[in-house]
């Protein structure tokens, strides 16, 4: 990795974070309320989920997320893997969250504690198959990102275009570079 790139990377990427993320708290912050409360409106149990996650150095931390299934979800799927619109294991403000991104909102708590950045690789469970190592070791010398520069966040991508994807902007990040990731995760396009 380039110097200026790993300096990005380690130092300025947190100013970077709070710079962009600070003045928009007066927006999400109401937002993370009003939807929270739908959630308890719409189904029993917590609004958020805290998942246990690998952070920078392999550190494990707890990701913020909505909750979008049923608490008895488990007893409600019968073989369903991966959540899909019509996954019965869905509640109303679930599918609404999961299918406009707004269940990965209270991240923005992470990215204040700094365990997460707004834009780096996915956040990796702690036990990790079939990653190729390099790949590994790259990615674990960074904070996970809300936005991936893969385009994971937005799905339909193959492991292998995520690997590549994820190497080159290692190599080639930048705070423009990460403005575009940040404003194509916004809007969807």
């Amino acid at each position: 990795m380039q110097l200026s790139a790993l300096l990005y990377q380690r130092v300025l990427r947190r100013v970077f974070d709070l710079l962009l993320l600070v003045p928009a708290l007066p927006i999400l912050l109401p937002l993370i309320f009003l939807l929270a409360v739908m959630i308890r409106i719409d189904s029993p149990g917590p609004a958020f989920l805290r998942l246990t996650r690998r952070g920078r150095d392999g550190v494990p931390f707890r990701q913020f997320r909505f909750r979008c299934v049923w608490m008895d979800a488990p007893m409600r799927a019968f073989r369903a893997t991966a959540v899909t619109p019509d996954d019965p294991r869905l509640t109303r403000i679930g599918a609404f969250a999961l299918r406009t991104r707004l269940n990965t909102l209270p991240m923005i708590f992470n990215v204040l504690a700094g365990s997460m950045s707004l834009v780096g690789p996915r956040a990796l469970p702690p036990r990790v198959d079939g990653i190729e190592p390099e790949v590994l070791r790259l990615v674990s010398q960074l904070r996970p990102g809300i936005f991936t520069p893969d385009g994971a966040d937005q799905g339909g991508v193959d492991e292998r275009a995520r690997n590549s994807a994820g190497l080159v902007w290692l190599r080639r990040a930048g705070p423009l570079r990460d403005l575009r990731i940040v404003l194509r995760g916004v809007t969807g396009i």
